[in-house]
């Protein structure tokens, strides 16, 4: 009769096999010295995608607007939204998102009865305020797509949490419709 197989192929495990104590701390130290030098070069590149991303949606909201307000002949508003929770510090305070509608009546708010086009919610860590003449709520559009009773006009976005103008965004929007985007504070 043959005789039987060993229960365990493998060898026995050595008493000293593993890691200690203190070479489990030394790997934890130096993993937590170099999460400390990425974490603020990470957060200024959050910071960068989401003022891209508030700057891509607002342009979005713009020359949707615009196209609106030509194939519907007019009555288009650009609102500023409010509620849910988010209060605007000013009326040029643009930061709680802003919605695009239909305005039969042409008197700026979003009444019953008429269309919801679209809505853009508020952008994340970036404050926006927008810069007109005079200070408003809400940008009417005309049939030709341009915005009405207004020259230019510029929107800026900028991190809630930081105090670099470098770090701001500028959109400006000439009168025939024209948007550009500049880096820092400078003027149109």
């Amino acid at each position: 009769m043959p005789e039987s197989a060993p229960l365990s192929r493998f060898a026995p495990v050595s008493p000293l096999s593993g890691f200690t104590l203190v070479e489990v701390l030394a790997v934890l130290a130096i993993v937590a010295v170099l999460a400390g030098l990425a974490m603020p070069g990470f957060g200024r590149t959050l910071e960068r995608y989401r003022l891209r991303a508030a700057e891509e949606g607002l342009r979005s909201a713009l020359y949707t607007a615009r196209s609106e307000a030509i194939r519907r002949g007019g009555g288009v508003t650009l609102r500023r939204a409010s509620g849910g929770g988010c209060t605007p510090a000013s009326e040029q305070d643009w930061s709680c998102g802003w919605t695009l509608f239909a305005d039969t009546d042409g008197n700026g708010r979003h009444d019953p009865g008429e269309a919801l086009i679209q809505a853009w919610p508020a952008p994340r860590g970036v404050q926006a305020t927008v810069s007109v003449a005079a200070p408003s709520t809400y940008l009417n559009l005309n049939r030709s797509g341009r915005f009405h009773n207004l020259g230019a006009f510029r929107f800026t976005l900028r991190p809630e949490r930081s105090s670099d103008d470098k770090a701001a965004r500028v959109m400006c929007m000439s009168s025939a419709g024209r948007l550009q985007t500049l880096q820092g504070t400078d003027r149109c």
